[in-house]
Parts: C-alpha cells; structure tokens; sequence
C-alpha cells in the first residue's frame, strides 16, 4: 500500500481541512477551503482574509495540527498531522489561483467578490497518519 499516494488522495478529495492552533494554552479549529500542488510534495495551500484572527494566531505560533475532514462518502478515512507548520506563502492568490479554481468548486465566485484580500497560507506537512479504516493506518513522512 502506497500512503503517501493514499494520503495525496485522501487531501484532493476532503471537503475541507480542520486546522488547530494553540495560543498561550488556548486551542482553536477552523476549517478551510484547499489545494495542493502535485509539485510541492507535504505542502497545502488555503487562502484567507489577511485581517482574519487566525492569522494572527499563525504569526504567534506556526506549529499546527490538522485534519482531513471527509466526505460523507468515505465515511471515516482522512488524514490528520501533529506534525506540520504553517506560513505565508510566498505566491500571491493570482499566482496560484488556477489552482484553487481547479480544485476548489465556486472559488472563481470567492475570488469575484473578496479575491483583494485574501492572502495564500501554506501548510508544511513534516509527518502525517492515513487512516483507511478500522486496523489500517499507515504514516507519510516529507
């Protein structure tokens, strides 16, 4: 079994991804939009509002763990990190807006009406679990 091709997959399909943060003991989750670049091996791209809370929550602490949340039709399999950091990325949402467009369903409507202000985050995924099922889990190092 290939996990690291499971967990690509597992990535491209998910209807969003969890991310959690902890600031001063303080967790949170939020859930974005994604996309990946087959190019950039262990990274995920999100977009966000520049004046998010978050973002400040990511100047402060750029260690985060993750979850794939999945689509109904998969029932339980995702994949989840305590392994990963997350920075702004270096593209701007023009840039890589094909590939939000491609793999994001409405984004080019997001993109219309707040595209301006919106910056791109990348996840960097150092360790990662791909979870299939019950006694199926393997582990995907980048």
């Amino acid at each position: 079994m290939d996990y690291t091709e499971e967990f690509y997959n597992i990535v491209k399909k998910a209807a969003a991804i969890a991310v959690a943060t902890a600031i001063e003991n303080q967790s949170n989750v939020r859930l974005v939009n994604h996309c990946i670049d087959a190019d950039r091996p262990g990274v995920i791209y999100f977009a966000t509002n520049r004046t998010s809370p978050k973002v400040a929550e990511f100047e402060k602490n750029h260690e985060i763990s993750f979850s794939t949340v999945p689509v109904p039709a998969d029932g339980h399999i995702h994949a989840r990190s305590k392994k990963a950091m997350i920075q702004k990325s270096s593209f701007s949402i023009e840039e890589v807006k094909d590939l939000f467009i491609k793999q994001i369903p409405g984004f080019d409507k997001t993109l219309s009406a707040i595209g301006g202000f919106l910056d791109v985050y990348e996840i960097h995924v150092r360790e990662a679990s791909v979870v299939l099922g019950p006694m199926q889990t393997g582990e995907v190092r980048f």
